[in-house]
This record gives C-alpha cells, sequence and structure tokens, in this order.
C-alpha cells in the first residue's frame, strides 16, 4: 500500500508546476468537499495509462469559474504547443455537461493530459470533475478510443 501511494505521489510530483495543481490541493474548494481518486500501476495498463489523479466536487458559480480560469492556463500550453484537444456540449433533462480534454506537452517520456467536466443544474451549483492522466498513450483521440467514450 505504501509503494502504490509513493509511485502515486512521485507521477503527481512530476507535473506540480500545472496550475491544476492547484484545484487538487484544495486552493478553490477545500479538499475536504471533494471526492479524490489516485489510481497507478496494472489497473491503468489496459488505457496505455499510468497515472490517474481526479478530483470531484460541488461547486458554487464562482468556484465553478475559478476552476475553469485554472484549468484554462494548462490549456494554453495545449494551444501553444499545438497539442489535441476536444470538447464535448451536451444539454440533457435541464442538466448542460461540458467536457474538455486536452493534452500537455510530454513530461519524462509520460504524455500527460487533463480533462474538465461540468454539469450545471443542480440548484444553482454544478458538479465539477477535473482529471490529470499520464502515460503512454498517443493523444487526445486515442485516449478516447481506450476509454470507450
Amino acid at each position: 500500500m505504501l509503494i502504490l501511494l509513493l509511485t502515486a505521489e512521485s507521477g503527481w510530483a512530476q507535473s506540480t508546476a500545472l496550475q491544476t495543481s492547484k484545484i487538487f490541493d484544495g486552493h478553490v474548494v477545500p479538499t475536504e468537499r471533494m471526492i479524490l481518486t489516485r489510481v497507478s500501476g496494472k489497473a491503468l495498463s489496459k488505457y496505455q495509462l499510468s497515472y490517474y489523479r481526479s478530483a470531484r466536487f460541488k461547486a458554487s458559480r464562482a468556484e465553478a469559474e475559478d476552476v475553469a480560469d485554472i484549468v484554462a492556463k494548462d490549456k494554453a500550453l495545449c494551444d501553444r504547443h499545438r497539442l489535441s484537444s476536444q470538447t464535448v456540449k451536451r444539454n440533457h433533462d435541464g442538466i448542460k455537461t461540458e467536457s474538455l480534454v486536452f493534452s500537455l506537452p510530454p513530461e519524462n517520456g509520460l504524455n500527460r493530459f487533463i480533462s474538465l467536466v461540468t454539469e450545471k443544474g443542480f440548484g444553482g451549483q454544478t458538479l465539477v470533475t477535473v482529471i490529470y492522466m499520464e502515460g503512454k498513450v498517443k493523444d487526445v483521440n486515442q485516449l478516447s478510443r481506450l476509454i470507450g467514450k
């Protein structure tokens, strides 16, 4: 168990320069209000990933805007390096869902990705999921195929 946690932490440590780390560290929403997930190792191998980290929480309008601004700063890396990204918008039963996933410049031989999913329509709050992934998966299109979206 300790080895798994140390492996997970070392994966994320490689990317702490990302603005998105502020979200995982509780600078926008306290970590007590988040469902935090970290996975590394063989459980991810069929997706060609070696590390996965997510934070899911209900956010006020202001918090959701702060999250979007932070993710946009990391998305600028994607745009600057002309890397792949996908955005999908849906509206179903009064719930507006927007999904964004984008590539980051590779680091230490691993391709890196961030995903932001927002679901609006929860009594003035937004359900937010932020995901950081890294591994050998080539790009956003391959990642989407492997995940099955």
